[in-house]
């Protein structure tokens, strides 16, 4: 069972409301002022990282054994690499200064394990350590494709529809695993190192805040925007843990 609480961290800034949205257009002629801030802590004990023993088939290109940890927690108790987005944008136009994404794969173990990106931002691959990968993308709105790259190798693509769940894998490591987030407005955020995110400034009004992370699940929460911004503090995890 996912254990979800929701702490107001500035009451001024932040009302939690059981209403629904206002629409897109109804905010369209406000100016945004200031970002949405918060933080997501980790509740409860954190796993042990998942060990991975490598097949002999992989040879000596790579260590015996990998670890995978799917709960970055940092030593303040924040959650790494959650997804967090406004979930009904406000339609007013914008600039999306973005540069490269960069995805790296060291050894068979994705860094970062989430990537969040604006549709046809270029995200370059990087691979170090370990044998050639055929790494496959599968974006559910299609267009998935294989890529054969060496330890030192790299390329670019660019995503060009929205997708919160384009998974990155491989045949012959399937504990290689990382997940693009695509989106079409740059209302979103992936938490740091010690669970903090922000995204970019907002028109006051009523939102949908989600929030979701691969083994801790999903959120959804109403947040009131004002002038000044607002804070918010999130709960999450681990499956299983009573609340």
């Amino acid at each position: 069972m996912i254990s979800v609480t929701v702490r107001v961290g500035l009451p001024l800034l932040l009302a939690l409301v059981a209403v629904s949205c206002s629409s897109p257009s109804a905010r369209s002629d406000r100016t945004p002022k200031s970002g949405v801030r918060g933080r997501v802590e980790f509740t409860g004990e954190v796993p042990a990282p998942r060990r991975i023993v490598v097949p002999a088939s992989f040879g000596n290109t790579m260590p015996a054994t990998v670890f995978v940890q799917p709960y970055p927690v940092g030593p303040t108790g924040g959650l790494g690499e959650v997804l967090v987005y406004i979930a009904d944008p406000p339609a007013i136009a914008f600039d999306p200064p973005y540069g490269e994404a960069l995805l790296r794969i060291t050894n068979t173990v994705c860094q970062p394990a989430l990537l969040a990106v604006i549709t046809n931002q270029p995200v370059r691959f990087q691979v170090a350590g370990g044998p050639p990968l055929n790494l496959q993308a599968a974006p559910r709105a299609g267009g998935g494709w294989n890529r054969a790259v060496r330890s030192g190798g790299e390329f670019v693509v660019r995503f060009e529809q929205p997708d919160l769940h384009v998974k990155i894998s491989e045949n012959n490591a399937p504990w290689l695993a990382a997940r693009i987030a695509v989106f079409d407005h740059p209302w979103f955020a992936v938490t740091d190192a010690s669970g903090a995110f922000t995204l970019p400034p907002l028109p006051p009004g009523e939102y949908t805040l989600e929030a979701s992370h691969r083994r801790c699940g999903f959120q959804e929460h109403k947040i009131v925007v004002t002038a000044a911004g607002a804070q918010i503090v999130l709960e999450m995890a681990p499956p299983g843990t009573a609340e």
